[in-house]
């Protein structure tokens, strides 16, 4: 207690979502979350038997809908009151499933590759990825109607996408986007008046190696840039570094930014529209995050317990959050006034 100790930190309170996911004690990974007419889609995997999961919370309960064998899923989304989800299978390949009532379909004939990110836009469902679509000669992006495949003006043959974002009615995408190790352009392009694919920014601030880009996101006004090198905003052809920390899930809550990762031990973090701080108290290896009735919605990867409980993968947030800043006081006395002394640090705390 020799020296200062500055705080700046946010909490939540977590909770429990029902009964949690129908796995427990299994590892789960390839993590997806989203929400829509109020309700939450989770997607993972079951590493003990290599079967991939969608369940929906409604508000009240939890509903499974039939496994799809040795696959993992890589996105989810309701389109036209359907299901679809992207997802690898590892025996017959990847592919895009629509879940007909009772079982999944897949929508593509005659597909090679990955399809990493699903979107809908102006009533066509989008799918991205890295991968050709015998039957339109597309590369990497197409759309679908529910019954025929259109195309979209050409990408760069190299180019792979991770996801696809819907910012200001144009669609934005994320990936390996025109460059490498000895490239500095952002990996972030943009469709301008649907005709014409373009990097909103050329290079980063400061200047960087290449960055493999995991998403591509819109807060209070401005465009966001979460890459393996970082956080960024991209503004006046620049992307301008923020933090260190990146993700490939983020939820807006409270006027705030949460962001998830699917890599790694990290946890979840809060993004303000400044900087990056880690949430206290959450739970480990968050994969995925998504806002339902202004309550934030996470799932993750670690099976211990959290606060002494078993959670089964999934979590609830509270309505708001508490933020501890400034610095603390030791109370020798204990009666909660700050007495001034020579041997001990000035020692201040605030919570709002």
């Amino acid at each position: 207690m020799a020296s200062i100790l500055s705080i700046t930190s946010f909490g939540q309170v977590f909770q429990k979502v029902g009964n949690g996911l129908s796995t427990s004690s299994s590892y789960t990974f390839g993590e997806k979350a989203i929400t829509v007419n109020g309700e939450v889609y989770v997607g993972y995997e079951n590493s003990s038997t290599n079967n991939s999961i969608v369940e929906r919370w409604d508000g009240l309960a939890w509903h499974q809908y039939p496994k799809i064998k040795y696959s993992t899923i890589l996105d989810i989304e309701v389109y036209n009151n359907d299901l679809y989800v992207a997802a690898r299978n590892y025996i017959t390949g990847a592919n895009v499933y629509k879940f007909d009532g009772t079982n999944w379909v897949p929508i593509f004939s005659n597909l090679s590759g990955a399809v990493n990110s699903l979107e809908v836009h102006n009533g066509v469902l989008l799918c991205g990825g890295s991968f050709t679509e015998g039957t339109s000669l597309a590369k990497n992006l197409v759309g679908y109607n529910g019954s025929s495949i259109s195309t979209y003006p050409p990408l760069d043959q190299t180019d792979s996408i991770q996801n696809i974002s819907i910012i200001n009615n144009e669609i934005w995408i994320s990936g390996q986007l025109g460059g490498y190790s000895s490239s500095d352009t952002v990996q972030v392009k943009k469709l301008a008046g649907g005709t014409n694919w373009v990097h909103p920014a050329i290079a980063h601030n400061p200047p960087t190696a290449w960055s493999y880009g995991h998403l591509v996101f819109q807060y209070n006004n401005k465009v966001y840039s979460s890459e393996s090198g970082g956080l960024y905003e991209i503004r006046n052809d620049t992307a301008h570094f923020i933090s260190s920390v990146s993700a490939n899930s983020v939820a807006e809550q409270n006027g705030n930014i949460y962001m998830a990762q699917r890599w790694g031990n990290q946890s979840l973090y809060l993004f303000d529209g400044t900087s990056v701080v880690q949430v206290l108290g959450a739970p480990k290896l968050v994969r995925a995050v998504t806002n339902a009735n202004n309550l934030l919605y996470g799932v993750f990867s670690d099976t211990g317990k959290v606060n002494g409980l078993d959670y089964r993968h999934v979590f609830k947030g509270s309505p708001s959050y508490g933020m501890m800043h400034g610095k603390t006081f030791v109370d020798n006395n204990g009666n909660c006034t700050y007495e001034a002394s020579v041997d001990e640090p000035t020692r201040m705390m605030r919570i709002s």
